[in-house]
């Protein structure tokens, strides 16, 4: 795992779903009835990485809902922690344990926004990017392809800025206006 433990990351999943409170529940992406099984030393040791892997299941499943089957290839790697930001709540429906091995059914909340954010970020136009890579090895400007790719910076990622409720007002009088157009005719 990368610079933060597998503990942190559930701690982070698990804070945010606190402060965030349901007041936005109808805006989250939900997986449910997410199968975990893990066997280690103890019960106990098996716990915690099956909640991470638990984690990153959940994630996998949401972008198969999300992205359509030909766009997967593009959807970024993610680290625990990147999955860890967009979950806003997570809860474990069912556990049982043996001596060695922990089971569990999870469910997921993942904050919509932050997903659309997550998903956008990710639709950057990758073919013309390609093609001045392979160019620019081609001319000598880099020596392979992971000099150039080493001049890659973060796509931008737009954030949402109103909050849920101006958010929710601008959607219903939007929705409105068309229902008036539609029914003038």
């Amino acid at each position: 795992m990368n610079k933060f433990s597998s503990t942190t990351i559930i701690a982070v999943t698990m804070t945010a779903g606190l402060f965030v409170g349901d007041a936005r529940a109808g805006h989250d992406e939900t997986i449910e009835e997410l199968s975990v099984s893990l066997m280690r030393q103890t019960a106990a040791a098996a716990r915690e990485p099956a909640l991470v892997e638990g984690h990153r299941a959940a994630f996998e499943r949401l972008m198969t809902r999300l992205v359509p089957r030909d766009r997967r290839g593009e959807v970024p790697e993610m680290t625990a922690e990147g999955i860890a930001e967009l979950v806003r709540s997570f809860g474990v429906d069912q556990e049982k344990t043996s001596p060695v091995r922990y089971l569990a059914t999870l469910r997921f909340a993942f904050g919509r926004d932050g997903t659309r954010s997550f998903l956008r970020a990710a639709e950057s136009e990758t073919t013309a990017l390609g093609a001045a890579y392979l160019a620019g090895i081609a001319t000598g400007v880099w020596s392979d392809g992971p000099e150039a790719l080493a001049t890659t910076r973060a796509p931008t990622r737009f954030e949402p800025e109103l909050d849920p409720g101006a958010r929710d007002r601008v959607r219903t009088r939007w929705r409105e206006a068309l229902s008036r157009c539609l029914t003038s005719r």
